[in-house]
């Protein structure tokens, strides 16, 4: 995920980073799937989606934390 896209993701509201983060982990599921059957070219792809569905939930967490604090 390039820098410009995640300083995009801070814009999206708490329900679109939620279907992206579903959606990213079901990407990831057919990841690894192909990634056991051997089909998978790119190895490092799990894990750019694993760090990038990490990083939707770390804003998700510092959106929750902020509404808390106000």
């Amino acid at each position: 995920m390039k820098k410009s896209v995640f300083k995009d993701l801070r814009n999206k509201s708490d329900e679109e980073l939620k279907k992206m983060v579903a959606d990213t982990k079901k990407e990831l599921v057919k990841i690894m799937i192909q990634h056991k059957s051997g089909k998978l070219k790119d190895v490092m792809l799990s894990r750019r989606k694993k760090k990038d569905i990490a990083r939707m939930l770390t804003i998700l967490r510092e959106k929750k934390i902020t509404q808390e604090r106000a």
